[in-house]
């Protein structure tokens, strides 16, 4: 919820709200430290099982003030987690962690990306999915053949053609256009 996120940001006058995400293989990610009330006191990089102080991954959602975006220097790269997130914390700016309810995933790899497309092909997230439902976690854009075996999750992107005899999924996302031959297994 977004859109809670930037009233939060508003109510707290912060200069940056960080949106975070309860992640149960934090280390993988960049963690922020929060207090009680969600100021946040310090960044973790990727950090080792032995290291990991909260479970609080950075989703690299952020709502800046104008007053923030003013540290940017303009003509050259500027990092947010190595450049302007510790040059606030320095000059004592307002800084906010806020971790809503919801579906977050990092799609960074392709495989990130497919797990997440399965995800809402499951029902996990609140996106809307184009085409239809054709059976329960099923959907499709268009018509599918008869004697093609589907099973949940599942999406088959429009114009896909799939050929009888092949066997789509679970897990399977066909973006559109793609051709699946008879007795290929997807």
């Amino acid at each position: 919820d977004l859109k809670r996120c930037i009233e939060f940001h508003r109510e707290h006058k912060a200069d940056a709200t960080l949106v975070l995400y309860e992640h149960p293989e934090p280390t993988e990610y960049g963690l922020v430290v929060t207090d009680r009330e969600g100021r946040v006191e310090k960044f973790l990089e990727k950090p080792r099982w032995d290291m990991v102080l909260t479970d609080l991954v950075n989703t690299g959602i952020y709502i800046l003030s104008p007053k923030a975006l003013e540290l940017i220097p303009e003509g050259c790269q500027y990092d947010f987690g190595k450049d302007l997130f510790p040059k606030m914390l320095k000059e004592g700016m307002s800084m906010w962690g806020v971790c809503p309810e919801g579906y977050w995933c990092d799609v960074g790899s392709p495989e990130a990306y497919r797990r997440c497309c399965i995800d809402v092909a499951a029902g996990k997230t609140k996106l809307p999915i184009h085409g239809k439902e054709v059976s329960p976690g099923i959907w499709a854009e268009g018509e599918i053949s008869k004697g093609v075996d589907i099973t949940p999750p599942s999406y088959i992107g429009e114009g896909c053609t799939i050929a009888s005899g092949a066997k789509i999924g679970p897990g399977a996302v066909l973006t559109g256009g793609s051709s699946v031959m008879e007795g290929a297994c997807i």
